[in-house]
């Protein structure tokens, strides 16, 4: 693909001012025809100067170009990020904010109602917040770790989610390994509103998609930030419900 581009752009560029005067002339004839003296002077002035006439169809192809690669690339990314939800993803339902950021969300509330439905087996709520980690800026996802476990699977390479309860920290594996940290590791998280607080690595894990770059629990969460919205709720439905 990426040759046949290259060699386009080259054969546009290269015989471009050799081609355009006959090319013109073949093309343009319906606008020469029905559209007049407006037509016959476009075309003519597009086969006054070949020169001009190739830059502008060099300038095309290249535009043309960069918007077929935009176009597949992010297409490309959809069905990834999409296929990649579907294989780590369980739950029945999604609700969802549709806004973005730690003061986005909907209140815990519709989460502890849909939790006493009928028919629910458990309701993982998901919220947004920010911290520092040993002086790192990230922005990190708050889950009740139980419930979240069984709804996503974030590719755990070290540790136990699960244990995260007051004291306890996630991050994604390439941030641990910049940073040196192991599970173990007690890394000093610095909240907006509470300041330096001490954690202790837990787990690792390798799907960034999933679950951002850092994970806490809820509990944590809440004793250390003041808004409490939840950006997300993920509802597993009971088996024959």
């Amino acid at each position: 693909m990426g040759l046949g581009a290259a060699v386009t752009f080259v054969g546009v560029f290269v015989l471009g001012p050799v081609l355009a005067v006959p090319a013109t002339a073949a093309l343009s004839w319906p606008i020469r025809r029905f559209r007049g003296v407006p037509g016959r002077l476009a075309s003519t002035n597009a086969r006054r100067n070949p020169r001009r006439t190739a830059g502008a169809a060099v300038a095309l192809t290249i535009g043309v170009s960069l918007v077929g690669f935009i176009a597949a690339f992010a297409a490309s990314a959809k069905v990834s990020i999409a296929d990649s939800i579907d294989r780590n993803f369980s739950g029945d339902l999604v609700l969802t904010s549709g806004a973005f950021g730690p003061e986005a969300g909907f209140s815990p509330g519709l989460a502890s109602g849909i939790a006493d439905v009928d028919g629910v087996a458990s309701v993982a709520e998901v919220r947004l917040g920010t911290a520092a980690l040993d002086g790192v800026g990230v922005s990190y996802s708050a889950v009740e770790p139980v419930a979240a476990t069984e709804v996503f699977d974030i590719g755990v390479v070290d540790g136990d989610v699960t244990a995260l309860g007051t004291d306890g920290l996630a991050v994604h594996d390439d941030l641990a390994a910049e940073q040196g940290w192991a599970v173990g590791d007690r890394i000093d998280v610095t909240f907006p509103r509470t300041g330096v607080v001490p954690l202790h690595l837990v787990a690792t894990y390798e799907r960034q998609e999933i679950a951002g770059t850092a994970v806490v629990s809820l509990a944590t969460h809440e004793a250390n930030t003041a808004a409490q919205l939840d950006l997300q709720a993920v509802v597993r439905y009971a088996d024959g419900a």
